[in-house]
This record gives C-alpha cells, sequence and structure tokens, in this order.
C-alpha cells in the first residue's frame, strides 16, 4: 500500500544561524511550492497540500479500519466458539476484511485519482485563461479526442512561446493512464462486473501509483509558473522569508527537474 506524508513534513528546518538542516531528499514524491510567491500559484501550492493531506488521513483511517478487521478475524480463528457457529463467524469476519480491502485498494483509491486530476484540470484551466488574458493571446479550439488536461498543456506554452507539451511528456503519460482509470471508475463502471474487464481494470489499478500522479501534478505546475516567467507575465517576488522557506525544495526541484533552462531560471528567482 502507498505511503503518503503529510504536507508539513515537507516544511524546511532551520537552525538558530539560519542554516538549513532538513534532508530534503527523504520524501518519497514531491509537492509543488511556488518559486514566485505570486497569486493564484500560491493557491495552487496550498490547495494542492490540503488535498495531499486529506488523502494522507484518510488512507490513515481506512488502514486503521482493515488492521481492526485483521485482528478480529484472527481473534475468531483463535477463539472457542461453538462448533455449530465457527465456521460462519470465520466466514463473516473474513468476509468483512476482504470488503474493507477492496474499500481501499479499489474504491479509495478511484476517488483520490478524481481528485487530483480535477484538481489539475480546474487549475490549468485557470492558468490558461490568465496568461492567454495577459498575453491577449487567442488560442485554437480544443480538437475531438485530446484531453482538457493535454489541451491546456499545450496552449499555456504556446501562449509562452515554450515548448510544454514536450517538456511534459512523461507526466503527461501518467495522467493518461489515470484518465483511463477515471472514466472506467466515474462512467464505465458497470463494465467492471464482467470478469475479463475486471481483472484488466484492477491490474491497471494495481499497477498505478497516486504518489507518481501528485508528483506529475507539481511538475506540471512548476513547468507552467516557469513558462509564465519566461513568457514575462510572471516576475520574481522579493521575499526573504520565502527564500529561506523554499531553498531545500529548490535544491529539490533541479534534481528533479536537471534542466539547465529551469535551474537558471529558479536562480535567478531566488
Amino acid at each position: 500500500m502507498e505511503e503518503f506524508y503529510f504536507s508539513e513534513e515537507d516544511e524546511v528546518l532551520l537552525d538558530k544561524e539560519w542554516k538549513i538542516i532538513e534532508n530534503y531528499k527523504t520524501l518519497p514524491y514531491m509537492l509543488f511550492h511556488s518559486l514566485t510567491n505570486i497569486f493564484p500559484m500560491i493557491k495552487y501550492e496550498e490547495e494542492l497540500e490540503h488535498i495531499n493531506d486529506y488523502v494522507y488521513h484518510n488512507q490513515k483511517n481506512l488502514n486503521n479500519i482493515l488492521t481492526d478487521k485483521k485482528y478480529k478475524t484472527e481473534e475468531a480463528k483463535n477463539s472457542d466458539i461453538d462448533s455449530e457457529y465457527y465456521g460462519e463467524t470465520i466466514m463473516f469476519s473474513e468476509g468483512d476484511e476482504a470488503t474493507w480491502e477492496w474499500l481501499i485498494e479499489t474504491i479509495n483509491k478511484c476517488n483520490n485519482i478524481v481528485l487530483f486530476l480535477s484538481f489539475i484540470e480546474g487549475a490549468l484551466k485557470e492558468i490558461y485563461d490568465w496568461f492567454s488574458e495577459r498575453k491577449k493571446y487567442k488560442g485554437r479550439n480544443k480538437p475531438r479526442g485530446t484531453s482538457n488536461i493535454e489541451y491546456y498543456i499545450k496552449e499555456i506554452g504556446k501562449c509562452c512561446n515554450y515548448d510544454l507539451h514536450c517538456k511534459l511528456y512523461r507526466e503527461l503519460e501518467i495522467i493518461k493512464i489515470a484518465k483511463r482509470i477515471r472514466n472506467v471508475f466515474v462512467h464505465e463502471w458497470d463494465a467492471y462486473y464482467n470478469e475479463k474487464n475486471r481483472i484488466i481494470f484492477d491490474n491497471t489499478l494495481k499497477n498505478f501509483k497516486i504518489i507518481k500522479l501528485i508528483d506529475s501534478i507539481s511538475k506540471i505546475l512548476y513547468f507552467c509558473e516557469y513558462a509564465g516567467v519566461k513568457g514575462e507575465i510572471l516576475e520574481k517576488e522579493d521575499n526573504n522569508i520565502r527564500r529561506f522557506f523554499t531553498m531545500a525544495r529548490i535544491e529539490r526541484i533541479k534534481e528533479e527537474f536537471n534542466d539547465p533552462k529551469i535551474i537558471d531560471i529558479i536562480d535567478n528567482i531566488i
């Protein structure tokens, strides 16, 4: 089962001399943190943290419930129940445990995917509308067969004269898998009860990692912010406190992106 972390664990720890003492490489995925500190980029940072923390606490509570169900199953197996009811009791406990496993590994995971996809699609629409208005850019209509997320990324890149789609092709592949899962869950759930479809869906869902989706969403927002700076829509905002607050994250971003252009713009921002 995937391990999420509470967003406050990503905060930078400083000693009395304001030196960073946090090992920023220990966290399993990246949460977006605005490098310009400009609204609405800072809003997306906070919203993603809130969704992440909801998923973190929800997963923790569900895991506690499942642990309790497993304990009760083992307790039933080791109890001195009258033999007439023993098999029935065990069957009920194991069935209850299996139901909760399915709710956690399938329903809850699909719900989380829907939540994160809805967030990034809404954020990208806002960024596209904002950038287009600032640059007086009129994009083309969305082609048939193109998802909203892919469309906004392409158009934001054109608006800023930066090939976002090329930079984010790995992230878009993860988004596509997430969307396939979401579409079955939201629009085609009746097909799930066909055994062949269920096996395919369950395998796809089992192999899909939500932490990779969070990481991809964070990178999409980072590159959109970078495109906005490059397109002269966003500017550096002087804020020394913010500089200390993001320094460990910045080092991690440089390592993650390994892109001289984005490293250069990050260095200029800070």
